[in-house]
């Protein structure tokens, strides 16, 4: 094979992927099928609310009692037995873990659709899509704001006055020492850990084990005052909250009950994916062979 025909095997194959992005793209942003998201969160306001005040309150008692006592004494922890596992395990609050695998699987699903492959396999591959495209905007958009919003806050980290003041501000200083407000790790964490149990009901008790751990694990390794940890949570659930109810009013991936309350769809199940694998490795066979024609 010449090398200008590879170019343009390879310059088509972009154009195929970047088309079944940009038709996603379309998709997510078409009008709601099945209420408007302001109507459907009215219909059931209940987590909204027990979410967003419980935290919120959690996060303000916090901040006299409980911010100068957990970061004074995270500083007499065992380093060897406390303070070193959870910098480790803090690593994994960080959005990488979730961004990449999750926009990796959407652009190999787009790169895969093709209605040769047939309405069963195009069909698994549309709800693969959809179902890893939500996770990442659930985890993703959330983490972003968070971003932009501690630098604006300004709140110090833990100690970096020179003493535990939980009350040291610099607003707009867009520096990493007063960038604590909300958790950045405990956002992407809450986020992840909501997204995923949204879709598969059966890991939240995991999930939720994750989540808590990565926000006390902030506060351990000295990097954030539990207040910030508790605001990273209520952004990054009612971040992901949001999210599913945009893709739920739209009917991807999950379902608006009469009541309000939002259910996901069955996914894919193991004989579809078995299929869908069968199909894909029969359709690289067949484009193996004709390439092999082509050659002789």
């Amino acid at each position: 094979m010449t090398m200008p025909s590879q170019l343009q095997r390879v310059g088509g194959a972009f154009r195929h992927t970047l088309a079944n992005l940009v038709t996603g793209l379309r998709v997510l942003a078409r009008p709601p099928r099945f209420g408007s998201l302001r109507e459907t969160i009215y219909r059931r306001p209940g987590p909204w609310i027990v979410t967003a005040l419980g935290l919120l309150a959690l996060g303000l008692l916090l901040v006299p009692t409980a911010d100068v006592a957990a970061i004074v004494g995270a500083r007499k922890l065992s380093r060897f037995w406390i303070v070193e596992p959870f910098d480790f395990y803090t690593d994994f609050g960080r959005s990488n873990w979730f961004l990449w695998p999750t926009a990796a699987v959407v652009v190999v699903c787009a790169a895969l659709a093709s209605e040769r492959l047939g309405r069963v396999a195009s069909a698994t591959l549309a709800a693969l899509m959809v179902r890893f495209g939500f996770l990442f905007i659930a985890i993703g958009l959330p983490g972003l704001f968070v971003t932009i919003a501690k630098r604006i806050i300004g709140r110090a980290r833990p100690f970096v006055g020179g003493a535990p003041d939980p009350y040291l501000f610099s607003p707009m200083a867009f520096h990493v020492h007063y960038a604590s407000l909300p958790s950045g790790h405990t956002t992407t964490a809450f986020a992840a850990a909501f997204a995923i149990a949204a879709l598969w009901p059966r890991t939240r008790y995991v999930m939720a084990a994750y989540a808590i751990l990565i926000a006390v694990s902030r506060v351990v390794v000295g990097a954030h005052h539990p207040s910030d940890a508790v605001a990273g949570a209520l952004v990054g659930i009612l971040g992901a909250m949001l999210a599913r109810q945009w893709f739920a009013v739209r009917g991807l991936g999950f379902v608006v009950m009469p009541d309000g309350e939002v259910r996901p769809k069955p996914g894919p199940n193991r004989g579809r994916l078995l299929r869908l694998l069968e199909t894909l490795a029969a359709r690289a066979r067949a484009v193996v062979r004709g390439r092999a024609r082509s050659t002789t």
